[in-house]
């Protein structure tokens, strides 16, 4: 006889973690992305694979995204950042 499974989620675990759910599932889709296409491909490939896991798993994404950010508001100091998926 097999012992019990532990639980994946104690009660208090929602709680202090309120984004499990969508984080098991941003890491489920990358798990699946890798494992399809295998290592060593373009960085391109699997952030195609990763927008596809995403979009039929119900998350929303968008690629290549570029944010301005300010420090302290500053007109000084004003970088863009380019975010693979969003």
């Amino acid at each position: 006889m097999k012992p019990p499974r532990p639980q994946r989620h104690s009660p208090g675990t929602l709680k202090k973690y309120p984004h499990t759910n969508i984080t098991e599932k941003i890491f489920s889709c990358a798990i699946k992305g890798h494992s399809i296409l295998g290592p060593g491909l373009l960085k391109n490939l699997y952030e195609e694979a990763m927008e596809i896991e995403f979009k039929s798993g119900g998350i929303k994404c968008i690629r290549q995204k570029q944010i301005e950010i300010k420090y302290q508001d500053s007109s000084k100091c004003s970088l863009w950042f380019l975010f693979n998926l969003l």
